[in-house]
């Protein structure tokens, strides 16, 4: 383990009394980490939003909002920290499963700040996630919106519902999707969804290869992408694909129509099937 440093900046609790509001009982936890050694940063947060920010520094700066319906149960929200070797992991800690812990609801939203070039792993529950200018490995999230502008890395995103944007991401996506609608734009690199249930797929601006393994409803619609775009089942719901690079394969469509335009290579589409 090494020495990285942990300056625990503040910790209060205020009670808010007001009638209808929404979080009653609040605590705030802050802690700043000194960049120091590591090289890759483990966030897996519970219900709450997360905001997410790179910058140019050499710290990483989270600030909790912890809400709960009763005072006496803030005490047993926290965050667990460990730091070894060159990672660093920051779990949100909400009791849910202890038989005792019976508040009608129990959040915590985070900001976070870190280093632009540090790499984040996320897990997440539920809530919105909003990443800028951040280098991102992971986004594993059962529900809420994703949104991610200007950011970097290979990355891999697992998610059970909400809808989906990505703008200006240098690096590789890999995308499993459940519901919801995906938005994708800006991606220096290849575009790869092995599964999509429903929702609306727009892509647009890829300079790698798109492919879609299986996608069971919603219209998709593909555009400027430099490489091959292959989609290869696809249920139900329109297709149009346009200014393609290499070629564009469908291997195989349920109902819906399929048009192209300006595809530089062949263009495949099922036998016996008129669109």
């Amino acid at each position: 383990m090494n020495s990285l440093r942990i300056l625990t900046l503040l910790s209060l609790i205020c009670v808010s009394q007001l009638a209808g509001a929404r979080c009653i009982a609040e605590k705030i936890i802050e802690h700043e980490f000194e960049r120091s050694t590591l090289n890759i940063l483990y966030l897996n947060a519970l219900a709450g939003s997360l905001d997410i920010t790179g910058h140019n520094t050499d710290k990483i700066v989270f600030r909790g909002k912890a809400c709960a319906d009763a005072l006496h149960f803030l005490d047993r929200i926290n965050l667990d920290i460990v730091a070894e070797d060159s990672e660093l992991t920051l779990t949100a800690i909400i009791p849910y499963n202890d038989d005792d812990f019976d508040t009608a609801y129990a959040y915590m939203d985070i900001e976070l700040s870190l280093p632009e070039d540090l790499t984040i792993a996320i897990k997440d529950s539920s809530g919105n996630i909003s990443i800028e200018d951040a280098q991102i490995s992971l986004i594993d999230d059962n529900s809420g919106e994703i949104d991610v502008r200007d950011s970097s890395g290979d990355l891999v995103i697992k998610d059970s519902s909400g809808d989906i944007n990505i703008r200006d991401h240098r690096g590789h996506i890999t995308l499993t999707d459940s519901s919801g609608d995906i938005d994708l734009s800006g991606i220096t690199g290849d575009v790869t969804i092995p599964g999509d249930s429903a929702g609306e797929i727009d892509i647009d601006t890829v300079s790698g290869f798109v492919r879609i393994d299986n996608d069971s409803s919603g219209d998709i619609e593909i555009e400027s992408v430099g490489k091959d775009v292959t989609i290869g089942n696809d249920g139900s719901g329109r297709v149009r694909v346009a200014h393609v690079g290499g070629d564009f394969i469908l291997e195989s469509k349920g109902s819906g129509n399929v048009k192209t335009r300006e595809v530089q290579g062949i263009v495949y589409l099922p036998r016996n099937k008129t669109f």
